[in-house]
């Protein structure tokens, strides 16, 4: 904006208010005490303006277009396809794509804008991301049906559960695990396998070589195997996800 039409805009906002709002001199302009006062509410209606405009530009993005929507392998596989597909019944005329990908790289593909949005565990490495809790999912043991463990109760402690022939999550995931559970006074797990994914756990245990343990959102991969599911306490272990 030029000097001229910026003078011209002030004497028309001091003409509206009838008020001075600054101090001018050959040499300076400075606020005078009303234009001090008055600078903060203006900032704040100002403020207030472009938060109406960016929810209206939301709300009429959301009639069209595309949403790319990222998140790991297994949430994409069990806890997602019911809540985009209810997102289509309401919003039939934007196409979402769901992207699944390794557990490690989604706060790279939000930061690099691959993706719009995802949803992912908590993480330490999320610094200028909005992050917002979705669901804290507990974890469930996984075995077979009329496995002694399967009597239809309502949880089994993890002291119980470490006493199987238990297939396990390689790496960081045991370790963490096993650090909670001794923070909880359990005793920590010595697997009789390891594994990279979930759904090759799920098949060992089909297959009788053992049990495992999965969150809770994916134990309908469990069910869907024919296998019985029962929630883990004693320590209640949970893990974060949130919308990044």
């Amino acid at each position: 904006i030029t000097r001229p039409a910026l003078s011209a805009l002030i004497k028309e906002l001091e003409s509206v208010l009838d008020a001075q709002m600054f101090h001018r001199s050959t040499r300076k302009v400075v606020l005078s005490d009303l234009g001090r006062e008055f600078l903060p509410r203006a900032t704040r209606i100002l403020q207030d303006l472009d938060n109406a405009v960016g929810s209206l530009s939301d709300l009429k993005a959301l009639q069209s277009g595309v949403v790319r929507v990222g998140a790991p392998q297994l949430v994409a596989s069990t806890w997602m396809p019911p809540l985009l597909a209810a997102f289509e019944r309401q919003h039939p005329h934007v196409r979402l794509q769901l992207v699944d990908m390794e557990p490690d790289s989604i706060v790279a593909k939000v930061r690099n804008a691959d993706v719009d949005l995802a949803v992912g565990g908590e993480r330490g490495d999320v610094l200028g991301l909005d992050a917002r809790l979705l669901f804290e999912p507990v974890r469930v043991a996984v075995f077979p049906r009329n496995h002694r463990l399967d009597r239809r109760r309502a949880s089994v402690p993890w002291s119980e559960f470490a006493s199987e022939p238990i297939i396990a999550f390689a790496g960081e995931h045991l370790r963490s695990l096993n650090a909670a559970l001794h923070a909880g006074g359990a005793p920590e797990l010595n697997p009789r396998m390891e594994v990279t994914y979930v759904a090759t756990a799920i098949s060992l245990v089909s297959e009788g070589m053992g049990i495992t343990t999965c969150p809770q959102f994916a134990e309908s991969l469990a069910h869907a195997n024919g296998l019985a599911t029962c929630p883990l306490t004693r320590p209640d272990i949970v893990r974060r996800f949130y919308l990044f």
